[in-house]
């Protein structure tokens, strides 16, 4: 059995399992886990258990969307020949990371590890406003915008937790 078949049906077994865990989520763990506390007061509103339906669902829907694919790409790689789906070439094995490219990878991690340091030291806002744009420059980033959605990003992060859950961030 070639290669990309058997990547697309471990595809397929993986979208079923997290349809699967959202679904467990979604209608056992959330409902016994998390008591209802309504953020506003009354019944309307968002409560505890509304952002983690949210992200129950949207995992739900985006596995949904990979099977979808993984089904139609399986269905497409079985009507092919062998020699279609390697391209008349022998498979090539995957070429290991340099040590420059391990290097910025150490890099990146080291940044993150900076940015929780600093996320508890000097708080969200300060470390929102230094750490990820140090992050995307040492990627080689350079398009203006792309800094600019990291701090609406942030705002929002901001905003969601300090307004919506009615959370202290650090």
């Amino acid at each position: 059995m070639p290669i990309e078949l058997k990547k697309t049906r471990v595809n397929i077994i993986l979208a079923l399992l997290f349809i699967l865990i959202s679904l467990f989520l979604f209608y056992f763990a959330i409902p016994w886990g998390i008591p209802i506390r309504a953020s506003w007061g009354g019944d309307i509103g968002v409560d505890s258990r509304t952002f983690p339906k949210f992200t129950a669902i949207s995992m739900g829907l985006v596995s949904f969307l990979f099977l979808v694919v993984s089904l139609i790409k399986y269905r497409h790689l079985k009507s092919m020949t062998q020699a279609q789906i390697e391209g008349g070439k022998p498979s090539q094995p995957s070429e290991k990371m340099s040590s420059k490219e391990e290097g910025r990878a150490l890099i990146t991690f080291l940044l993150f590890v900076l940015y929780a340091v600093l996320l508890s030291t000097i708080g969200f806002i300060p470390s929102t406003l230094i750490v990820p744009p140090l992050i995307l420059y040492f990627l080689g980033e350079r398009k203006v915008w792309n800094y600019v959605g990291v701090y609406i990003f942030g705002g929002i992060l901001f905003v969601i937790f300090q307004l919506l859950l009615k959370v202290q961030l650090p």
